[in-house]
């Protein structure tokens, strides 16, 4: 009975495709990605407060490490590692995107 139960989970195991997550994060979006934050951070500055534009500059610096990482820098990632490491990147840059959103057009226009 043992051997049978072993046989069906192999069976049923065997047709599961492997998730190979999202697809890997490419030298372009990493560059995108680094306009992007600049970008805001250039924004912020010329029309926020002091105190904001001092903490924006910290996200194109995370997002930097970030791009050092995955570009081998800082030595080699495994798969677990690089696929961590690229979703935070890519939570550095869509912060970025929505920061810069909530600026008012008007008081500090593009």
């Amino acid at each position: 009975m043992r051997i049978l139960f072993a046989l069906f989970l192999a069976a049923c195991t065997a047709d599961k495709p492997v998730d190979s997550g999202p697809p890997r994060m490419e030298k372009t979006e990493r560059d995108r990605g680094m306009e992007l934050c600049n970008k805001y951070v250039e924004r912020v500055c010329r029309c926020g407060p002091k105190d904001t534009c001092d903490l924006a500059k910290g996200m194109p610096q995370g997002l930097e490490l970030h791009v050092e990482l995955l570009d081998g820098q800082k030595g080699p990632l495994n798969a677990k590692e690089r696929g961590f490491t690229e979703q935070s990147a890519r939570k550095i840059v869509a912060a970025c995107v929505e920061a810069d959103a909530k600026l008012d057009p008007a008081s500090c226009p593009r």
